[in-house]
């Protein structure tokens, strides 16, 4: 597998996960007791897999492909996916 190939894999798997945590966060209720320990395990999930994996991966190998070849630092997709990787470092912070 090359690694556009992987990181597209780990998109998917990212996508389901987002899914599966949409589901679980409308079904959240005021009267039902919330699943506190499976919003645990997805954040660690979303921390360890999504951050530590898959964005760190797509910043250390991606994007310096496209850098190679010359895609601007300032522009474009290495900016629109580093905004990206900064907004759901932000949300899962607020989450956590």
């Amino acid at each position: 597998m090359s690694v556009i190939e992987i990181l597209e894999y780990e998109h998917g798997i990212l996508l389901e996960t987002c899914a599966m945590t949409s589901q679980i966060v409308h079904s959240l209720s005021p009267n039902r007791k919330h699943p506190v320990n499976k919003l645990k395990s997805l954040t660690g999930f979303f921390r360890s897999f999504g951050d530590h994996c898959h964005c760190q991966k797509e910043e250390r190998v991606l994007f310096a492909h496209l850098l190679k070849h010359r895609m601007a630092l300032f522009y474009g997709p290495i900016t629109n996916l580093m905004a990206e990787h900064q907004k759901q470092r932000m949300l899962l912070e607020r989450v956590e």
